[in-house]
């Protein structure tokens, strides 16, 4: 989760300190942290009564924490990627893209994206966020003009309406080793639909209507970034619907060690990645979980999985 706003400043045995809000969750939060220190961290945590610790700018994992990207990326190589891309899907998304076709979705790139498309795209989206106990809203009405990079729309038309889409955005691989641009990718930058369309599966045929026009011009495509933490403000299932359109998260460049100390606030299932190298996925269970849910999460050879039971 996010740092989120600041309560209150506390000292812990000299070492300037934070006790944070994010939504309904209390943080505390470690800017500088000198090594020694951890029985009194703990001790600040229970008397301020906080949900979770995070300490920053410290580059190595602390004993009773877990080392976890702040963020993660995720990217799709679409070099592989067959001409016939619906006939290449699962059966499940077959059948989800075609039932969408089959009730008259289409999808229309535009560029330059008009003024009057922003608006009617940029109502679903925040109609979208505020359906959302916990939504954050990205962008304001003026990201059109005012937002950076290359804007390309990708809109869903139901009957000469549009119904969905994203914000796509161009950007350009960085180089790590000399910071310099490389190759560009799409991203799917921000999206929103209407509700009502979800039983048409709009938002997967949103995805596959991105993937067929990246597959087209670029080698990588991406969701963007999401905050290392599903069960929250972020759920599950959108780990899971990135999972299966083939989309892989990856850590970004900041770091934090982690720890949990009371999942109240979490939903019965919730999970983030730990570790520099070999990203391990941890995921937590509050109550028993059905085996076929659990499995979604499980069997994949891009990481590892550590499953605990958190009362």
């Amino acid at each position: 989760m996010r740092d989120g706003e600041l309560s209150e400043k506390i000292s812990i045995d000299g070492v300037e300190s934070e006790i944070r809000k994010f939504f309904d969750l209390k943080l505390l939060v470690i800017n500088d942290y000198k090594e020694g220190i951890e029985k009194y961290i703990e001790e600040a945590a229970k008397k301020h009564n906080v949900d979770c610790i995070k300490i920053k700018n410290y580059r190595e994992r602390i004993p009773g924490y877990y080392y976890k990207p702040k963020r993660l990326v995720y990217w799709q190589d679409l070099s592989d990627i067959p001409e016939d891309y619906l006939s290449s899907l699962s059966k499940k998304h077959r059948r989800r893209i075609k039932k969408a076709l089959e009730k008259g979705f289409k999808a229309q790139v535009e560029f330059p994206i008009s003024k009057s498309s922003f608006e009617i795209w940029y109502n679903l989206y925040k109609e979208k966020i505020s359906r959302k106990n916990k939504g954050i809203e990205y962008i304001g009405k003026d990201f059109l003009e005012k937002g950076k990079g290359k804007k390309i729309g990708l809109f869903v038309y139901y009957k000469s309406e549009i119904i969905g889409g994203y914000i796509m955005m161009e950007k350009s691989l960085i180089d790590k080793a000399d910071g310099q641009e490389n190759e560009k990718y799409i991203s799917t930058g921000y999206g929103g639909y209407d509700k009502a369309y979800l039983k048409d599966s709009i938002n997967h045929f949103m995805m596959f209507s991105f993937i067929d026009f990246a597959r087209k011009k670029y080698r990588i495509a991406s969701t963007g970034k999401d905050t290392n933490f599903y069960g929250h403000h972020l759920s599950p299932g959108i780990f899971i619907f990135k999972k299966e359109w083939g989309f892989v998260p990856e850590p970004d460049k900041d770091f934090e060690n982690f720890r949990i100390m009371k999942a109240e606030k979490f939903e019965d299932l919730f999970l983030f990645f730990s570790g520099r190298e070999s990203p391990t996925l941890n995921l937590f269970f509050k109550k028993r979980i059905d085996n076929k849910t659990a499995d979604m999460y499980r069997n994949d050879k891009l990481y590892s999985l550590k499953e605990k039971e958190f009362a």
